[in-house]
């Protein structure tokens, strides 16, 4: 394949760097998820989405665990296994056989009761939620930003024709910028 849907932060890099891919691009991003429930922000963050792809391509320079954190060696290696080169990534054998599962019986999973049992009775569910609010172009904050740009991954529809941008072409261009400096 060579489609890219998501957010960059959890995309392998195989996939940005349009060589192919297969399943193992999946096991990379439960790394990243991983990384980001242990640590608390994904590992290669960074303020704008080109620089977190680029980050992510050259991720044996921004793969780094902090102390703070105080991650075990088994969930360290777990995700070193999960966030490497595509021919060395762990799979799901490897996944459940490794340290960091120790103790989970995979086998009686489904059988097993959850560690939190909600309360609630279907039928009750949904008796204290409040109406919809009414969030159309009316609203008082699109009329207030309607014409500014919005940040981060919302699409914003621009007013005058232009080509449509290639986010790999933009990604080679910045690094080729580079080489200049």
């Amino acid at each position: 394949m060579f489609s890219t849907v998501g957010t960059p932060d959890y995309i392998a890099p195989e996939v940005f760097n349009q060589q192919g891919y297969g399943q193992s691009c999946d096991w990379w991003s439960l790394g990243v998820i991983m990384y980001e429930c242990l640590v608390g922000y994904p590992p290669f963050y960074a303020d704008d989405p080109l620089t977190t792809c680029r980050n992510i391509v050259n991720w044996e320079n921004h793969l780094v665990f902090p102390p703070e954190a105080n991650l075990s060696a088994a969930a360290e290696a777990m995700m070193k296994k999960l966030m490497t080169n595509a021919s060395h990534r762990a799979g799901y054998n490897e996944i459940r056989t490794h340290a960091f599962f120790s103790g989970i019986d995979w086998k009686n999973q489904r059988k097993a009761k959850g560690p939190i049992i909600p309360s609630a009775k279907w039928e009750d569910n949904f008796d204290h939620i409040e109406a919809e609010q009414d969030y159309s172009a009316t609203s008082n904050t699109v009329k207030k930003y309607k014409d500014k740009a919005v940040q981060g991954y919302t699409f914003h529809k621009p007013t005058k024709k232009a080509p449509k941008p290639n986010a790999f072409d933009m990604f080679a261009q910045q690094g080729d910028d580079d080489d200049d400096d």
